[in-house]
């Protein structure tokens, strides 16, 4: 049965040793990869040759055939990180900590920001999406 895990005790808490948040429980997201295609954005270029997704969680991951674009807050502040197979995600950095609690990173619980960046200095890289052809 999944349970929600407090990185600050270090173990699952359940709803009586919360302060706030009773009767929230896990939900399972679907988190979407899109590739961003080389010539990357000037602020990603350094990462040249590494394979960069924009990663998305959605609830409804039936509603992803037929993409046709990805929307990006032009003035929220974004993260890229090294996941544990060596790709970087691009997220925000409360996603991010969330992953690194769930095998997405080398050490748990440890988030390697490889880059920060607002989200209008990718507005309009180019993507591949993976369930639209």
């Amino acid at each position: 049965r999944y349970t929600i895990y407090s990185p600050k005790d270090g173990q699952p808490c359940m709803d009586h040793d919360r302060q706030t948040g009773e009767g929230v429980g896990p939900q399972e997201y679907t988190l979407i990869k899109m590739k961003v295609i080389e010539p990357y954005p000037l602020k990603l270029s350094g990462l040249r040759g590494k394979n960069i997704f924009l990663v998305a969680a959605t609830l409804r991951p039936e509603t992803m055939f037929g993409q046709t674009n990805c929307w990006i807050r032009p003035d929220m502040k974004y993260i890229g990180f090294e996941t544990q197979n060596g790709d970087i995600f691009i997220c925000t950095q409360r996603a991010a900590r969330n992953m690194s609690y769930q095998g997405f990173t080398k050490t748990n619980g440890v988030v390697p920001v490889v880059k920060e960046l607002m989200g209008e200095e990718i507005l309009g890289a180019a993507l591949s999406v993976p369930l639209t052809s």
